[in-house]
């Protein structure tokens, strides 16, 4: 493995290299759920197994398809079900219970598309009979 380079701990003022953090496993992690089918079962399938191996110790699923979120916690070597919220739920769970926001707000709104485009035909039903001829 190459050197990589070093990073700053401002909070500290020690060095670690990029490895080292790496090395050491977040608290929690949270993930957007692609809606591609392998990808989709890679983010609930296999990535669960790595976290669970790296001692996560929260794991969200944030599905945009579903307009979903699904917060798991790991108890021994198995991922929990804490919660299962949908479109304007109130999200309140660990690892962030002192913090609510709603759900809805991680979806972006609906397009709605004021102007209509000038090429479209304005005729009525008779008239485009006509030119159809």
């Amino acid at each position: 493995m190459k050197n990589l380079p070093a990073v700053e701990d401002e909070t500290t003022s020690s060095r670690a290299t990029y490895q080292d953090v790496l090395d050491a496993p977040p608290h929690k992690v949270a993930e957007v759920v692609d809606g591609t089918l392998f990808t989709r079962m890679l983010d609930l399938g296999g990535k669960r197994a790595i976290y669970a191996r790296k001692g996560v110790s929260y794991l969200w699923f944030q599905d945009p398809i579903a307009h979903s979120l699904e917060a798991y916690e790991l108890r021994g070597a198995k991922w929990v079900l804490i919660d299962t919220l949908f479109e304007g739920a109130s999200v309140s769970l660990p690892p962030f219970e002192a913090i609510s926001f709603n759900l809805g707000d991680l979806w972006s709104p609906p397009t709605i598309h004021k102007d209509v485009p000038s090429k479209l035909s304005t005729k009525s039903e008779p008239e485009l009979a006509e030119t159809t001829k």
